[in-house]
C-alpha cells in the first residue's frame, strides 16, 4: 500500500486530501508544517509522495524541500508542491529544487485526486483503482487529466 505524507497547515484541506488518500486505499501521514513533517520522517518508514504546502509556519515547503533534496535517505521522494495562490517564483523554486509538480488548491478535490493519480502512474508506476471513488455524477475515471 503506497504511503503518502500531507504537509499543510490548513486543517480542513489537509484532512480533505486525507481522507481521499485512505478512500483510495493509501497510507497518509500528516503534518501542520514543515518542522513537524522532518521530525517524523526520522521517526517513520519514508513516505512514497509527499504533498507539500508552499506556505505555511515554522518552516515552510520551500525549505523543507531544500533539507529532503539534500538528504541522502529522502531525497528520491517524489514531493507536490501545494499552492493557494500562484507563487512563480517559489513554484520555480520548488522544480528547480526537485519537486514532480505543482496543485493550486482552488482546484475541485477530483482535480487534486487526478493529478495525485497521474503522478503516482508517472513517477512511482503505482496503478490506481480509477473508478472506486464517485464524486457528484461522474467517477474519477471518466475526467480528464489536466497537465500539471
Amino acid at each position: 500500500m503506497p504511503r503518502m505524507l500531507v504537509i499543510e497547515d490548513e486543517e480542513l484541506l489537509r484532512n480533505l486530501y486525507s481522507e481521499l488518500l485512505e478512500m483510495k486505499g493509501f497510507h497518509v501521514e500528516t503534518a501542520v508544517d514543515g518542522k513537524t513533517a522532518l521530525e517524523n520522517l526520522n521517526d517513520t518508514r519514508k513516505p512514497d509522495l509527499i504533498l507539500l504546502d508552499i506556505n505555511m509556519p515554522e518552516m515552510d515547503g520551500i525549505e523543507f524541500l531544500k533539507i529532503i533534496k539534500s538528504n541522502v535517505k529522502l531525497k528520491r521522494i517524489p514531493v507536490i508542491l501545494i499552492t493557494g495562490v500562484i507563487q512563480v517564483e517559489k513554484i520555480s523554486a520548488g522544480l528547480d529544487l526537485g519537486a514532480v509538480g505543482y496543485i493550486e488548491k482552488a482546484n475541485s478535490p477530483v482535480e487534486v485526486m487526478s493529478k495525485i493519480e497521474m503522478i503516482l502512474g508517472a513517477v512511482l508506476n503505482i496503478p490506481v483503482k480509477r473508478n472506486e471513488m464517485n464524486v457528484g455524477p461522474k467517477k474519477m475515471g471518466d475526467l480528464e487529466l489536466q497537465s500539471l
